[in-house]
Parts: C-alpha cells; sequence; structure tokens
C-alpha cells in the first residue's frame, strides 16, 4: 500500500487531456494544401490555449458538390454552403446543408395559372392597360377641319353635351354618334340622310357603350368606302379619343386628333378587335396573351375578364 498523505487522503493520479486528432497525419500530401488563415479573440472552447491572432493549418481541397436539384415543382430547393471552422491546431472546413421551407412558388415569382382568379384577373388587366396606354401614346389634341364638322354635330350644352361625334369624309360624310342626334345632322347639313343625298349618311349601331369613332370602324360602309386599307384615313371626332379608343386606332392605324385622360363611365369593345385573334392579341399585349394562355380560362371566365377590362380601360 502507498504511503498516505496527510490528512488521511492517498494522492490522485494526474488525468492527462486526450490527444488532440490530426485527421491528416497521414493524409497523402497531395491532398493537403494551405488552409485560410483564421483570427479570433478568445481562446477555443475546452482548450487551454492562448488567444490566437492568426494561425495556418493544412487542409485537404474541398471538392465541390453537384448543384442541388428540385425536388418539386413547387420550388423546395436544398441550399449547401461551405463553413469553416477552427479546432487547434486545425482549421477544419465542412459543407452544411440548410433547405428552405416548401413554398408553393418558382424560382421567377408566383405562378399566374395557381393564384386565385380574382387575384389574377387584377394582375392581367394592369397588363393590358399598360400595353393600352404604350399603344395610344401621350394625350395629346391636335384638331383639324373635319374635327371641327363633328363638333358641330353635338350639342354645345344641355343633356346631350357629353355626346360624341364622328365624321369620316369621302364622297359624303359618314356620321356616327355615341347615341344619334338626327336632328341635329340634318340642321347642319340641311337635308335628310342618305348616300342619294350626296352629302351625309349615318351608321345604325345601337351598342350599349360602343363611341362613335368605334361604329365607323366597324361599319360595312365605312370599310366599303376605303376598301378596308385605312392607309392616311382620318376620320374627325367632335373630342379627342379615350385611352381605348386611341389604342384601337393605332392597331387600325388611322389618324384622330389624339387622345385625352379622363375616366371612361362606358365603353365597348368594337368588332374590329374581338373578330380578329391577331387584333385582339395586340391589344391585350404580349404579357396579358401569355398569362391568359397559361390560365386557360373557361367561356365563362373569358366573359368575366372581357367584363372587368372594360371597365377598369
Amino acid at each position: 500500500m502507498g504511503s498516505v498523505a496527510p490528512g488521511g487522503r492517498a494522492p490522485q493520479a494526474r488525468s492527462l487531456p486526450p490527444p488532440v486528432y490530426n485527421p491528416f497525419k497521414n493524409a497523402p500530401a497531395t491532398l493537403i494544401q494551405p488552409a485560410r488563415l483564421v483570427t479570433t479573440g478568445r481562446p477555443f472552447s475546452g482548450n487551454n490555449v492562448p488567444p490566437i491572432q492568426a494561425r495556418t493549418a493544412l487542409v485537404p481541397p474541398v471538392r465541390p458538390l453537384p448543384k442541388p436539384t428540385h425536388p418539386s415543382a413547387s420550388g423546395n430547393r436544398s441550399i449547401q454552403r461551405r463553413v469553416a471552422f477552427a479546432s487547434a491546431p486545425y482549421v477544419i472546413q465542412r459543407m452544411q446543408s440548410e433547405v428552405d421551407v416548401e413554398m408553393d412558388v418558382q424560382e421567377d415569382g408566383p405562378s399566374l395559372a395557381r393564384i386565385p382568379f380574382e387575384r389574377f384577373l387584377e394582375l392581367v388587366v394592369e397588363m393590358v392597360k399598360s400595353n393600352v396606354k404604350t399603344l395610344a401614346g401621350k394625350v395629346r389634341d391636335n384638331a383639324a377641319e373635319i374635327d371641327r364638322v363633328a363638333a358641330q354635330l353635338t350639342p354645345a350644352s344641355g343633356p346631350s353635351a357629353a355626346n360624341c361625334a364622328a365624321v369620316y369624309r369621302d364622297d359624303h360624310d359618314l356620321v356616327a354618334w355615341n347615341t344619334n342626334l338626327l336632328t341635329k345632322a340634318r340642321d347642319y347639313y340641311g337635308c335628310n340622310a342618305g348616300p342619294g343625298a350626296g352629302v351625309w349618311d349615318y351608321v345604325t349601331d345601337n351598342t350599349l357603350g360602343k363611341h362613335a369613332e368605334m361604329k365607323i370602324l366597324d361599319d360595312q360602309a365605312f370599310n366599303e368606302m376605303t376598301g378596308g386599307n385605312f392607309s392616311g384615313v382620318y376620320i374627325g371626332i367632335s373630342k379627342p379619343c379615350c385611352l381605348p379608343c386611341a389604342a384601337v386606332m393605332a392597331i387600325a392605324g388611322i389618324s384622330t386628333r389624339g387622345r385625352h385622360a379622363d375616366k371612361n363611365t362606358n365603353w365597348a369593345f368594337p368588332r374590329y378587335i374581338l373578330d380578329s385573334e391577331d387584333r385582339w392579341k395586340r391589344f391585350l399585349g404580349a404579357k396579358a396573351t401569355e398569362a391568359l394562355a397559361e390560365r386557360g380560362l373557361s367561356s365563362t371566365q373569358r366573359s368575366m375578364f372581357r367584363g372587368r377590362l372594360v371597365q377598369q380601360l
């Protein structure tokens, strides 16, 4: 039995710290390269090592991992990042993986085919409005003589003062109103309407909300007078076009006095736009056309979209 220290307690053997693990002790020289400098202001946890100002180490090269793939079309993605941490006397590098919370989105934003229909309508209508503004151009008013003729076909005051007249002049005048004012035209021309008079005729289109210049554009007599070629055609209007009418005129290639910036209270699409898929797409614009094709609207939804569109334009 060994000696007993004063106080009756046997001396205890001092435990030595575990040896520091060196993962590169037997690594081939070709797998060892210098690591980055690591600076820290405090000793490492578990080691009685003085603060390290700069320590270099040898680490194996980190092979890049393959680019993570999306596990689903909903947008899950695994993001991997390289994390360096110190463990005296080496700097160890490892790969840490994080996974984003699953979201029903694509990398470039929400899919218009998946969002609620009401929200879809709002977004697509804004796309169309932006395209229509581009087509219509800036607010302007450059009246010509035929515009002043059109102004004579509507009263300057009274309940019908807000009405609008449009005139196309060729061998005779073709007249249209938002709401017909035949008496006013008879007073101006001094005769009844009809090509036989050789003076004026009027468009018999009573579509609710259809503006005067749109009625002329759709009229069979107008297309016969122009031969369907609108190049160089000018339609006189008693006041500048509204925004959607100006866009339609731009698509048709017809000149007018310009457009105003007031908000519409009532508007209807002309057949000139609705009867042609190409002109319909030009009115909507590329972004809205693509969104509608992706969504695949039913006939009821198409009617809802068109109704919402004329309200917002």
